[in-house]
């Protein structure tokens, strides 16, 4: 009996191994995982000390307003869509129950102005995890500025941003502002090697159009030619975009008024010329229509919508994934090859919509850390699979939903945590990859594996003189096995000597997971 209770605790704990491994087997989680590896996410774009004004409704032209009735202006709130969007994708891929380190890195690329709220905004960054070794500080322009006037009872937003660093500070990127003279400008300028050495470390570019036009296109090519994905929020100043930078776009992301302004600047020049597909393209637009209209409602136009995202196609667009707040996202694939639907994600119970300001950006930065998670999981491309995409989407709906329950962009950001609890109560705790069975006929839904002890009596491929004895040393060797991604184990027999937390750091060490603890039944623990 004793024997039995020493097994039952065991096996408790090294319950550990495939749950971490494995994702939450409670909640349909994913069953194809390939090795673990460390990820980046860089995030190039602004950052804006804001100052928050609460007033009763919106003014006039020419009317003055006062604030509310005993309140006061909130000043140097950190945000800014670059930096929102670089503490989100912290935020959003750590959690406070993950029993190893974080996998998902973040690093913010930006100028920081000559003023004291430069301290203030380089602290947020920092104090959040962000590495900011590659932003410059500009010795001749203050930190931009937002001033926001907000609306507390219904929480809506509507904010004027002075740009300062955020525009004017990229010289030696070959930006020419009015205000420098020719000695600044002749400062040496990036390469386009230097700028490709900057972002070959990471697994994913994130831009914003509060920055110049003219960085976010280098950046978005050298990030196109080392086949790192892009992704482009619309967000920011209107602005017409050439081919080039659309093209290097793997995802554009406007809200609906943003793609109306956008769209606007292109024009369907072969509109009336049919192309090969093209009856094919019509019948999924046509089918879209007809099941997403209902869902969202006669206040936004769906077929509007995918109009506007088709011109973008035409002229070079990749991905256009739609936001449309409280009525969900809509994504058309490349070539209109899909068009996906996901709805909003409720607000918790007992919440209510305080402000606006920061959930575009949470919505932005969810989206990208599901995707690069995805792609980190799955043995297959993440952007070619339409369920991991929807989750992708749910994933940042959630984020978007919980940042308009608190005040201030970066203040209002959830934690990873957070965005669980609010999927688990919607019915959904993890993003799933590939299910058990069911798959595709072109998907292959299972790991590769090998119990632990297979390579004891195979010493002949072993090419080193190491010792062999032991589980760590097989363990070792199974890590050499080129597309092996799990191992199984024998218990007690693999347990004699170590625990499951030594096991746990084994194995990620290794970078392999456990796919089984098999029971030997030895006849120790007969009764």
């Amino acid at each position: 009996m004793i024997q039995s209770v020493k097994l039952f605790r065991f096996l408790l704990s090294i319950s550990a191994i495939i749950t971490s491994c494995s994702g939450d087997s409670s909640s349909g989680g994913r069953t194809l995982s390939s090795k673990k590896t460390i990820r980046s996410i860089l995030v190039a774009g602004s950052l804006n000390a804001d100052t928050f004004l609460p007033i009763s409704r919106f003014p006039s032209s020419g009317e003055n307003l006062t604030l509310l009735p005993n309140t006061h202006p909130l000043v140097d709130v950190p945000g800014g869509k670059g930096c929102n969007q670089a503490i989100a994708c912290v935020k959003l891929s750590s959690s406070t129950h993950q029993t190893q380190q974080e996998i998902l890195r973040v690093a913010f690329l930006g100028q920081f102005g000559n003023d004291a709220a430069s301290h203030i905004l380089q602290s947020a960054l920092t104090s959040n995890n962000v590495n900011i070794d590659l932003c410059g500080k500009s010795k001749q322009h203050p930190s931009g500025r937002g001033y926001v006037m907000i609306i507390p009872e219904s929480g809506e937003v509507s904010a004027v941003i002075s740009p300062g660093s955020n525009f004017y500070g990229w010289s030696k990127w070959g930006v020419k502002n009015p205000t420098d003279n020719d000695q600044q400008h002749a400062t040496a300028l990036l390469t386009d090697d230097e700028i490709k050495q900057m972002i070959s470390p990471h697994s994913l570019l994130q831009l914003q159009c509060e920055i110049p036009d003219l960085v976010n296109k280098r950046l978005a090519s050298a990030a196109n030619k080392l086949n790192i994905p892009v992704i482009l929020d619309i967000g920011g100043e209107d602005r017409h975009m050439d081919r080039e930078l659309l093209q290097c776009c793997d995802y554009l992301i406007p809200n609906e008024t943003e793609l109306e302004r956008l769209a606007g600047h292109y024009t369907d020049e072969n509109e009336d010329e049919r192309q090969q597909g093209d009856d094919k393209i019509e019948t999924t637009v046509q089918q879209a229509i007809d099941e997403i209209q209902p869902l969202i409602g006669q206040s936004l136009h769906v077929s509007t919508l995918l109009q506007h995202a088709r011109r973008l196609q035409k002229n070079g667009a990749n991905n256009v994934l739609i936001t449309l707040g409280s009525h969900g996202s809509l994504l058309v694939r490349k070539d209109v090859s899909s068009i996906l639907y996901q709805p909003s994600c409720p607000l918790p119970s007992g919440s209510r919509v305080v402000d606006e300001t920061g959930a575009g950006d949470c919505y932005r930065a969810g989206f990208a850390v599901a995707l690069l998670q995805q792609q980190c999981e799955s043995s297959r491309n993440a952007s070619d699979d339409d369920e991991v995409l929807l989750h992708c989407m749910k994933f940042g709906s959630a984020a978007g939903a919980l940042a308009v329950t608190k005040k201030g962009a970066v203040p209002s950001i959830p934690t990873l945590d957070d965005v669980k609890a609010l999927l688990s109560v919607n019915g959904e705790t993890t993003m799933k990859c590939i299910p058990r069975g069911g798959a595709d006929d072109d998907a292959f839904p299972f790991m590769f594996g090998s119990r632990i002890n297979s390579m004891k009596d195979r010493l002949d491929l072993v090419s080193d003189s190491s010792p062999m004895s032991s589980p760590r040393d097989w363990l070792r060797r199974q890590a050499t096995i080129r597309g092996l991604g799990c191992v199984d184990f024998n218990y007690p027999q693999h347990f004699h000597d170590w625990d499951a937390k030594e096991a746990k750091q084994a194995l990620d060490e290794a970078n392999l997971v456990a796919g089984a603890v098999c029971l030997r039944y030895p006849s120790t623990f007969a009764r």
